[in-house]
């Protein structure tokens, strides 16, 4: 048995037969019909970042998994309207992965999810700023296996950086990802980018 923060993606492709798609077809959501945001959305959007980077600044660069929740995360949720009827949340979830015998494979507990109808909408794994963003694809990915309705998505951030991933349940079980978001960068707030994914996924 595995425990979810330690497994690999390619533990989770040799388990579960899981192929990384290289078609940008198979993941629109993160490209195409994104929602306009409205000028308000803009204004928060600036102060969120604003905050996560003044924390980022004074605790050298490094800002614990708890406070990206509480100063990014959960904010971005409540624009994406995900605290609102129909979706339902779920924190700190404990996660059992099981193969076809039976037999457990992965434990873990997810940070947070969203929930409408059974169907898993977005998936949240966040991690300490000082920790690369891709060390929680695998985790994530792990946790979207276990889910009995596909395709699913997710959302792997440590705060400075943001990157959607999707599960599509077909002839063979296949992942997807966005390209990476940083708020680091110079040109623009990407987290704008980041809202209007979330809104098109929800």
């Amino acid at each position: 048995m595995v425990q979810a923060q330690d497994i690999t993606t390619a533990q989770l492709e040799r388990f579960f037969s899981l192929k990384l798609s290289t078609s940008l077809a198979d993941f629109p959501e993160w490209q195409t019909n994104l929602p306009v945001l409205t000028d308000t959305e803009k204004v928060e959007l600036d102060r969120i970042r604003s905050n996560f980077l003044s924390q980022l600044q004074r605790s050298s660069n490094s800002v614990l998994e708890e406070a990206v929740k509480l100063i990014v995360v959960g904010h971005l949720l409540e624009l994406a309207g995900f605290y609102q009827h129909p979706f339902e949340l779920s924190v700190e979830q404990s996660v059992t992965v099981t193969a076809s015998d039976g037999k457990v494979l992965i434990n873990g507990r997810l940070d947070i999810l969203v929930i409408h109808r059974g169907l898993w909408v977005v998936l949240v794994e966040s991690k300490n700023s000082a920790i690369d963003v891709s060390q929680g694809i695998s985790q994530a990915l792990a946790y979207m296996i276990s889910s009995p309705d596909r395709p699913v998505f997710g959302l792997v951030t440590n705060g400075k950086n943001y990157i959607f991933l999707k599960l599509l349940n077909g002839e063979d079980l296949r992942y997807a990802w966005s390209e990476e978001f940083s708020l680091l960068s110079p040109l623009h707030n990407r987290l704008y980018e980041v809202l209007s994914i979330l809104k098109r996924i929800g």
